[in-house]
């Protein structure tokens, strides 16, 4: 039996024709008449028939039949025998949204990409990596050279208040070690990240010196502060054993230390 749907490919609720070549139909004449078919619609629960009509193509004639199908999958076509058509009529085929068929509904395709776009992206990566990492080597070097002037800065001036006072004529061995005392404890709190200043002139230099290497700091620079404050405690005590010239050549070798450090 010749017969096509129009269209071809219907999904539920969707309305299509069906066409049939009618010299395929076994027919009853009496009741298949243009009047009895003409605008008769009716229902069943897996289709609607909206209108029956003959429709001719060239020299032949074809049944159309409108309709709407609810159920998916081959569905048969509900009897017209009251309208004068004898014969079975073709089942139609309808898919469903909800479930793929032979074809998917969107095929996939591949993101279009000019040519040579992935190259450019994996450059422009490996470039932001570089910065990246140019970035963070420079910010390094700019923070410790920074620290490493601030250290410096706190060395010369200890260096130059030192000298101040072993140029002081009028010789005082505990006004001479009170006055370097505050200069010395500047120091520290400025050379030691560990410390502020309010702090480190709370602390005792056995403290000061405990704190420094609980923190790993040089061992020659907490060796050289060591002599250091040992002969500032010996003042304290009114120790008549202070010699000027030797303590500050132990301030010479603490200093010189912490530029050693630094350089390093």
């Amino acid at each position: 039996m010749e017969s096509f749907l129009t269209p071809k490919n219907i999904y539920v609720g969707d309305e299509a024709e069906l066409m049939i070549l009618l010299s395929d139909i076994s027919i009853d004449k009496k009741l298949f008449t243009s009047e009895n078919i003409k605008h008769k619609t009716f229902e069943t629960d897996a289709i609607s028939i909206l209108k029956i009509e003959l429709k001719e193509f060239g020299s032949r004639q074809y049944l159309a039949i409108r309709l709407k199908a609810w159920n998916t999958g081959d569905v048969a076509m509900p009897s017209l025998n009251q309208f004068g058509i004898i014969s079975d009529l073709p089942s139609i085929n309808v898919q469903s949204v909800l479930t793929e068929t032979n074809s998917s509904l969107q095929e996939k395709t591949t993101a279009l990409l000019i040519p040579g776009t992935s190259t450019f992206i994996i450059a422009a990566a490996f470039v932001l990596v570089l910065l990246g990492v140019v970035f963070v080597a420079t910010y390094q070097k700019f923070f410790r050279n920074k620290i490493a002037r601030n250290k410096k800065k706190s060395l010369k001036r200890l260096q130059q208040s030192s000298t101040k006072l072993l140029k002081t004529k009028n010789f005082n061995a505990k006004s001479l070690v009170v006055s370097f005392e505050k200069y010395f404890r500047v120091c520290i709190s400025d050379y030691f990240n560990c410390f502020d200043q309010s702090n480190v002139e709370a602390l005792t230099f056995n403290e000061i010196e405990s704190i420094l290497k609980a923190r790993n700091i040089n061992k020659e620079i907490v060796s050289a502060m060591h002599d250091i404050t040992c002969d500032i405690e010996s003042v304290r005590f009114n120790n008549a054993d202070f010699r000027r010239q030797v303590f500050f050549e132990k301030i010479k070798n603490f200093i010189q230390a912490c530029n050693e450090e630094i350089k390093k």
